[in-house]
């Protein structure tokens, strides 16, 4: 998903890269004549000047200008095309998942919209032009993020033979994200008022809609039918909030806490048979977790 380095413009932007030699020489390559007639007089004029001694020194001088000059060209060029409605869509979808990787790895403020610019190798303009400012991006991340989620659960449910099937497959899909969060993640989006609240409140829809998954585990047999799962819900999200609001997981790990929230409120909601498929599943997912213990979450982007 991350970008290591600048794209070529072919990659990203499909025929247009076509294009580009065509544009460099009807429109580069004039500017770039006569930049190179100006380097070579002022060469000459420097080894007349000071001797043959600065020649290399000369020669240098010239090639850093003329790759400086190279940069500015491939931003113009670049930047001219992104303003096209089809090339600046698809470059907003794509820096939205080239930033939330960065995020995740590196943690948020870590990451500087200069670095994302860069990425693309587009100009620092082109970007606000596409997203207003950061948080505004960082919102987008999540918003995607919350799409994609809902989409696995949508597709699990449509596989699995039941809804404890599907809670405990999510609940083991938000153990490899967390795995692949850098913790400066949770401790940077608290200073992003707009974006926490926007997770904040999508815990809060997502728990009323879990409802619904809960109502058809009492028709499955797996969950009790004396609980009100309205309340539940509540209590459930105020219970993860803990993971976002409170020092509790400078005292424990973020995984002992989280894991102890979740496999509580399932014993507690399931009936006999519910809690002998939950107990076979926390017996399997523990005995796997000791044999192979995951690698801690990334921890760059100091």
């Amino acid at each position: 998903m991350s970008l290591s380095s600048c794209p070529l413009p072919g990659r990203m932007y499909g025929a247009w890269g076509r294009n580009v030699s065509r544009l460099r020489s009807v429109h580069v390559a004039p500017v770039l004549a006569t930049r190179r007639v100006r380097a070579r007089n002022m060469l000459q004029a420097r080894v007349a000047d000071r001797g043959a001694g600065d020649m290399f020194r000369a020669l240098v001088l010239g090639q850093e200008r003329r790759a400086r000059f190279s940069k500015v060209i491939i931003f113009v060029v670049m930047d001219e095309h992104v303003k096209h409605p089809a090339s600046r869509r698809e470059l907003r979808e794509k820096i939205i998942e080239t930033a939330t990787t960065l995020f995740s790895r590196q943690g948020i403020r870590s990451v500087t919209m200069d670095d994302i610019a860069m990425t693309f190798g587009i100009s620092k303009r082109t970007l606000y032009e596409v997203f207003a400012d950061k948080e505004t991006l960082l919102m987008e991340c999540i918003r995607r993020g919350r799409e994609e989620n809902m989409e696995y659960v949508r597709q699990v449910a449509e596989a699995s033979s039941n809804v404890l099937e599907v809670l405990l497959k999510h609940f083991l899909r938000s153990i490899e994200n967390y795995h692949a969060t850098n913790k400066k993640f949770f401790e940077d989006i608290k200073k992003y008022p707009r974006a926490y609240e926007q997770v904040m409140a999508g815990d809060r829809c997502f728990s009323e809609a879990a409802i619904d998954f809960f109502k058809a585990g009492v028709d499955q047999g797996l969950f009790r039918d004396d609980v009100n799962f309205h309340i539940l819900g509540i209590l459930l999200h105020e219970q993860l909030s803990l993971l976002m609001d409170s020092e509790l997981c400078e005292t424990y790990p973020f995984l002992e806490v989280y894991e102890s929230i979740m496999f509580t409120f399932l014993r507690g909601i399931s009936t006999s048979e519910g809690a002998a498929e939950l107990e076979r599943f926390i017996r399997h997912y523990r005995e796997k977790k000791e044999a192979s213990p995951p690698a801690p979450p990334p921890q760059g982007g100091e």
